[in-house]
């Protein structure tokens, strides 16, 4: 299963989740006519590396997603299906071609965050290979004992675990929503860049709250929602009252643009952004919970929806 003997299955997965969605970047440059002659050209190419990839991963990647073909439906009447490594890599581009791009890098994320939690728990080996059970009761564990810095710094280690791979799962099931759910509410952001940080910033701001590290995660989920509701006026063509965070909740509010619900959420979150200041925090009174920290999360998708 394992393709390159310098690599595990990990980080050959990892490095085809980035290239998949390198890929998937450029293919929406293509759709929105931005792409220069040069990409394009260099897109083509990158789809063949990966449908030729994809015929080895493949196999694993829908025994552990349970993902390869998607049926669309209109009205209840089944369409057509189609099966989303052909669609989002085949040389055509068809209207459901990121779509089905998209629903590859879920795939395949679902699938490297199983693969990590059989290798950690000793089911599988470092190549993918499935271990047989008389052999997983052979192997007895091996502890390394952490020196003094390894202790010191051993809760820093637990985040830094949690990476992107993980996080989406985790939020689908603390909130409802996958990742290509929320890509979707945001296709006003189209800078690749900006959509990486955003993904990348309610990652690190799931992962906080969930850890107990209210302060931090709200912050994070405050910074999101207020750089996504500039884009979303900026991309209204709607200019804000001023450049503060406040200023574009009032905008939005004026210009009807979010429902009263959300506009208090919003509000409500703003408030939450103002305790993070040490002087707030003179008593446990105004210190921020693990609750309100997970509620800022929350209040991203909540707000997402309206867009």
């Amino acid at each position: 299963m394992n393709f390159n003997n310098t690599k595990n299955i990990v980080e050959e997965l990892t490095e085809f989740l980035d290239e998949l969605k390198k890929c998937h970047e450029m293919q929406y440059l293509a759709s929105t006519h931005k792409a220069t002659t040069k990409q394009i050209s260099q897109l083509i190419d990158l789809k063949e590396s990966l449908l030729e990839k994809a015929g080895g991963f493949r196999d694993l990647i829908t025994e552990l997603s349970n993902k390869e073909k998607i049926t669309v439906r209109h009205a209840g009447k089944e369409l057509y299906t189609y099966d989303i490594w052909f669609r989002g890599l085949g040389a055509q581009t068809k209207k459901d071609t990121l779509m089905a791009q998209e629903h590859c890098i879920d795939a395949t994320v679902a699938a490297t965050g199983r693969i990590k939690q059989d290798i950690n728990a000793g089911l599988r080996d470092l190549s993918g290979n499935l271990i047989k059970s008389d052999e997983i009761e052979k192997k007895e564990p091996v502890v390394k004992p952490l020196g003094k810095k390894e202790k010191d710094e051993s809760h820093l280690n637990k985040l830094t675990l949690k990476d992107s791979v993980f996080c989406w799962e985790s939020i689908k099931a603390n909130y409802g929503v996958s990742k290509m759910q929320f890509g979707k509410k945001i296709r006003f952001v189209s800078d690749p860049l900006k959509r990486k940080i955003i993904f990348r910033d309610i990652e690190q701001a799931s992962t906080l709250a969930s850890q107990g590290f209210a302060k931090p995660a709200v912050i994070l989920a405050g910074g999101v929602i207020e750089e996504l509701l500039r884009l979303y006026l900026e991309h209204q063509n709607i200019r804000p009252i001023n450049d503060t965070f406040d200023g574009y909740i009032k905008t939005c509010e004026q210009e009807h643009l979010l429902k009263n619900s959300v506009s208090r959420l919003s509000d409500a979150l703003r408030q939450f952004r103002n305790l993070v200041h040490i002087d707030a925090e003179k008593t446990s009174r105004y210190s921020i919970s693990k609750a309100t920290a997970v509620g800022a999360v929350s209040s991203i998708f909540t707000i997402a929806n309206d867009f």
